[in-house]
């Protein structure tokens, strides 16, 4: 039992591992193979097994400097539309006293007290003063 335990540890050092990119395709892998058990259907059965390939392949692989690469961008992708829900959720929150207005200079989503009429606003990021109409 100690050998082949040996030889797995062997095998496994210098390999990429885990990241938060190989949990959301394992996670897809689960969504799939739950579809594939419900349905019976080989197109979820394929897209499974591709995925659990993929999943594979970046686990095992030694490559550090290309899995990284993935996983950063995958990161910056999950971040901006957690970004984008999150202020969904908060423009939902505050929808009977706030407004949300974006700085026409530098972008920057502004959040103002809901009173109507035409109202000069500076923005906290680039200090520029801006007209807005709530």
């Amino acid at each position: 039992m100690n050998k082949l335990k040996d030889t797995l540890n062997r095998f496994l050092q210098g390999r990429y591992g885990m990241d938060q990119l190989g949990q959301a395709l394992f996670v897809v892998y689960l969504a799939f193979f739950v579809l594939n058990l419900v349905t019976r259907s080989s197109i979820f059965y394929t897209l499974g097994l591709i995925v659990v390939i993929f999943f594979l392949y970046r686990c095992l692989s030694r490559n550090f400097e290309a899995r990284q690469k993935e996983n950063n961008y995958y990161m910056d992708q999950y971040n901006k539309a957690a970004r984008f829900f999150r202020l969904q959720k908060r423009k939902w929150q505050d929808r009977n006293t706030h407004v949300y207005r974006k700085c026409p200079y530098c972008h920057t989503t502004i959040r103002l007290p809901k009173v109507k009429g035409k109202h000069i606003t500076n923005c906290p990021k680039c200090h520029k003063d801006f007209e807005v109409k709530v």
